[in-house]
């Protein structure tokens, strides 16, 4: 039964890899419109605008993280916003800080939210490096929670090496050998994972069970 232990060990982990990856991108998404370093943000329509004074009239709804209920408020924009970029009517989502001198928030980033949907999450994903920048500024460490960013794009599959492989359907040090490395072929032990090439797939060939 060695034999079939360790083929059921390497189908566990070679489907639980790219499970692992579909669902860490879902979360990285989440993360890039949702956590921004603790930073409040809203979302609303513009009422008006005032681009020499910068400063912008929004229709919010409720922002919870400051205790807000929907309203219309005027704000101050930093000058780092291009306000000549929108108009009356946009509906945005903007993140806000506060101005410690005069108690009231502030907006540091704005993003349109009816235009397609990679310009609206390459604006986010800057808004989030405002949030990262004005975190760091003010002492404190932020990035996705802790997480760092170079660690998204492309996993390590070395990580997975401090899984305990005892575990596995009771495979033992020692269970593998040569043998069964080479019945391990995903060519006839995996029909569940995807082909590579754009060919059918075959049905996978009956197994021999009377040598259990």
């Amino acid at each position: 039964m060695k034999l079939s232990h360790s083929i059921l060990a390497a189908a566990i982990v070679f489907a639980a890899a790219p499970a692992f990856a579909l669902e860490s991108e879902p979360a990285a998404a989440s993360m890039q419109h949702s956590d921004h370093c603790g930073l409040p943000m809203g979302e609303g329509s513009i009422s008006a605008l005032n681009v020499k004074a910068s400063k912008a009239t929004i229709d919010h709804a409720p922002i919870a993280a400051l205790g807000w209920e929907a309203m219309t408020m005027d704000f101050k924009a930093a000058k780092t916003i291009d306000l000549s970029a929108f108009a009356a009517g946009d509906r945005v989502h903007f993140l806000l800080s506060e101005d410690t001198e005069s108690k009231s928030y502030r907006i540091e980033a704005m993003c349109a939210l009816d235009v397609s949907e990679g310009l609206h999450d390459a604006c986010m994903g800057k808004m989030h490096e405002t949030a990262v920048a004005l975190a760091e500024s003010g002492g404190k460490s932020c990035k996705m929670d802790g997480m760092s960013h170079d660690a998204m794009p492309g996993m390590d599959h070395t990580a997975m090496k401090g899984m305990d492989h005892g575990n596995m359907g009771g495979m033992k040090p020692g269970d593998m050998k040569p043998a069964d490395a080479e019945a391990m072929s995903c060519k006839d032990q995996c029909p569940m994972m995807k082909k590579s090439s754009g060919a059918p797939e075959e049905p996978a060939p009956a197994q021999d069970h009377s040598q259990h």
